[in-house]
């Protein structure tokens, strides 16, 4: 790289004078805010970051390759924090000026842009922003500087990757979970469809179902047999499209246009969706249930689970016209016994496309057994081949479950990598009486392996998700001896932040005494401890929020995790947005009651900034959906407190009654709880508007972030 270039950055459409900046021409403070940005490019080091200005100020970064651009951008991220730049740090690969696109030929991978919030401040603020974010980004450029060279880039372990992917899709954070997958794509460890299955999951948890059923690659997805969480996806987002028919019935349904609306899925019709195990399925049963039959399948009723109504049965056969015709003696199959060789291994791989996991275990142990020239020959049959070694990946553990797994990880130091793979891979197809807490909660404790900690923490997200799926209940010592192992890491994340905050809930969710309530707290304050980044405030202010709409046992304990988040707002108040700081005054006076806001430094109480246009809400109606009925209150104090004459209403229905259809109709803004809702209410209130807020989280705070960000984009 040479820094000819450079002045072609700084011609055009940028204002930035770059001679008259060395000069001293806009003054010495500006002088010694630009010229380290400058003097690095110059002498031709990576990263690159130059500012650019067309009458906003904006900031552009670029590493020599994609990998490094991804871990460049979250260094910004940590850095810059969010009270002076934008949190959003989209990657461009197209320029849409000329300094972009001089730039984009030094950096093809993409760049970094990096925009200033447009807040109203006097000069003097301004100034004082600027020169935060300058410093900052010089700070980044000698921390690069001091690194030592590298012979290769270095890369996260792919269990970390996707344990930071799994944690921020189930906080609902779909940006970041958009910039781990393309972490995961520039290491090359995963395959095209696996990375299809993780696209899919970040359009599932931004409610972007249809661009799931639209997706250009959605074939290759249903190619072979897909895994029970990417089956419930799919059926998700079809129960989602046909909304309208789950409702209100067959009686007003095009029978026709149904089938279309379907067809995009026809190869998950022809067998049942391995959702026996999953609790709370019932309309991707019955998604599945429309499809099957208008595709000719007569036995729906033999696969449904009781969760759906006979009579729903019945009417959707009537519906499609099936006349149902038992057979007398049940349908021929492949005699196994007079099959041999590749015939009998045709057979068995497609037995298995309908079989349970431990069927299919079985399968893989009778084909595995066959002598060596039979697998030469399957090994001629590519299609077919393929599908065995995809088998025996997914499969071949399916009769291993969580407990074994947690008892061989905890003892067999020598096995751990094997059982690390092994975990990542199938653990969400093991079934349910694999998994004894008890006995897991005392490998755990007794466990040998040293090395285990870290292939046990990264498959904690797949864990929770698999014990939700099934509404396991698991008791609070279990709980506990999870989070001290969480506490147990050098460092700590917003994503492990975040993970603490779900395996918190799973405990907060059952019966705990007064002792596991503290130690489980004595956890997390560890855990808490360890964050050194502004960006990951927010998630610990959704902590904090779970623990306020939980019984407390022991205040005091509850309180010493306040005075720990506390400090840490001081210490990172100047990088903290201005929301964050309001909703930190108002959980201060919630946990340690009025006159809270004493406690806090002159400097910290300006966070109100007066000066800031705020939109005026007076008169309007906003509706709030949960079934988090604490956090629904809290949330009204906070935002009538915050925009005065607003009208918060709120409703708790699991189902869709009159109030809540007529409160949907009547606000002018209405927040969705998606994560504590009912696919019963969901769906009348998703017919009535499609401008409905999605609050990441259950809590309060997530509830009024998500309204204050809304409104600041509004101004």
């Amino acid at each position: 790289m040479n820094s000819d270039w450079i002045s072609s950055f700084f011609d055009n459409d940028n204002r930035i004078d770059v001679d008259k900046v060395l000069s001293g021409g806009y003054g010495e403070a500006y002088k010694l805010m630009m010229e380290p940005l400058i003097k690095g490019v110059r002498e031709q080091h990576w990263p690159i970051i130059l500012p650019y200005n067309d009458g906003r100020l904006y900031f552009y970064a670029a590493y020599k390759d994609e990998r490094s651009l991804l871990e460049l951008r979250q260094v910004l991220s940590a850095h810059l924090g969010s009270a002076d730049t934008n949190i959003e740090l989209p990657i461009l690969k197209a320029p849409s000026n000329s300094s972009e696109k001089v730039l984009l030929e030094q950096a093809p991978s993409g760049i970094i842009r990096v925009s200033m919030l447009d807040a109203k401040t006097d000069a003097d603020d301004e100034f004082k922003k600027k020169q935060r974010v300058f410093n900052a980004l010089k700070q980044i450029l000698h921390l690069y500087a001091q690194r030592p060279p590298l012979t290769q880039q270095i890369q996260r372990p792919l269990g970390r990757m996707l344990k930071d992917f799994f944690t921020t899709c189930r906080m609902g954070e779909s940006n970041k979970a958009k910039d781990f997958l393309q972490e995961l794509k520039a290491s090359g460890q995963l395959s095209p469809r696996n990375l299809l299955f993780l696209e899919f999951k970040i359009l599932g948890i931004s409610q972007q179902w249809e661009k799931i059923l639209e997706h250009q690659k959605i074939e290759i997805c249903l190619r072979g047999r897909l895994p029970s969480q990417v089956e419930f996806l799919l059926l998700t987002s079809l129960a989602n499209r046909l909304a309208p028919l789950l409702e209100d019935g067959f009686a007003s349904a095009d029978l026709e246009h149904t089938r279309v609306l379907c067809k995009v899925l026809l190869p998950l019709f022809g067998r049942p969706p391995l959702l026996k195990e999953f609790k709370h399925a019932e309309f991707e049963w019955k998604a599945w249930a429309i499809g099957a039959s208008l595709f000719g399948k007569t036995d729906i009723d033999k696969h449904i689970p009781q969760s759906v109504a006979p009579n729903w049965v019945q009417d959707l056969y009537k519906w499609t016209g099936i006349t149902i015709k038992r057979e007398s003696a049940p349908p021929q199959r492949p005699n196994l016994e007079k099959a041999t060789g590749l015939q009998l291994v045709k057979i068995l791989l497609q037995q298995s496309l309908e079989a349970e996991p431990k069927q299919i275990a079985k399968i893989i142990q009778k084909i595995s057994a066959m002598p060596k020239e039979v697998h030469e020959q399957l090994a001629q049959l590519p299609s077919l081949h393929k599908f065995w070694e995809l088998l025996k990946r997914d499969y071949s553990n399916a009769s291993y479950g969580w407990t074994q797994w947690f008892v061989d990880i905890s003892n067999k130091e020598e096995e751990t990598e094997a059982l690390h793979q092994i975990a990542m891979h199938t653990c969400m197809e093991w079934e349910t009486d694999t998994f004894d807490p008890n006995v897991i909660q005392e490998a755990l404790e007794t466990g040998k392996n040293s090395k285990a900690g870290e292939a046990l923490r990264d498959v904690i997200p797949l864990m929770i998700e698999w014990i939700d799926n099934r509404e396991l209940k698991c008791t609070d010592f279990f709980w506990v001896k999870v989070l001290e192992l969480l506490a147990l890491d050098d460092l700590s994340n917003q994503q492990d932040v975040q993970l603490a905050s779900a395996v918190l809930e799973q405990f907060l969710n059952n019966s705990f005494s007064k002792q596991t309530y503290e130690d489980a707290l004595q956890a997390v304050d560890m855990i808490l401890g360890k964050v050194s980044s502004a960006q990951g405030y927010d998630a610990v202010i959704e902590l904090m929020d779970l623990l306020l709409e939980s019984s407390c046992p022991s205040p005091e304990a509850q309180k010493n995790i306040w005075i720990t988040i506390q400090a840490f707002a001081f210490e990172k108040w100047l990088r903290i947005n201005p929301i964050l700081k309001r909703l930190t005054l108002f959980l201060a006076q919630e946990v340690l009651g009025d006159g809270a806001e004493n406690a806090f430094p002159k400097e910290v109480k300006k966070c109100e900034e007066p000066e800031q246009k705020q939109i005026d809400l007076s008169g309007k109606t906003l509706g709030i959906y949960t079934l988090v009925e604490g956090a629904a209150r809290r949330a009204k104090e906070m935002l009538e407190n915050l925009f005065p004459g607003l009208i918060v209403e709120v409703n708790h229905d699991h189902v869709a009654t009159d109030a809540l259809i007529t409160l949907a109709q009547k606000a002018e803004y209405f927040i969705f709880a998606a994560k504590s809702a009912k696919h019963q209410a969901f769906f009348p209130v998703k017919r009535i508007r499609e401008d409905l807020i999605y609050p990441k989280g259950k809590g309060a705070s997530s509830i009024v972030r998500e309204f204050m960000t809304f409104c600041s984009e509004q101004l």
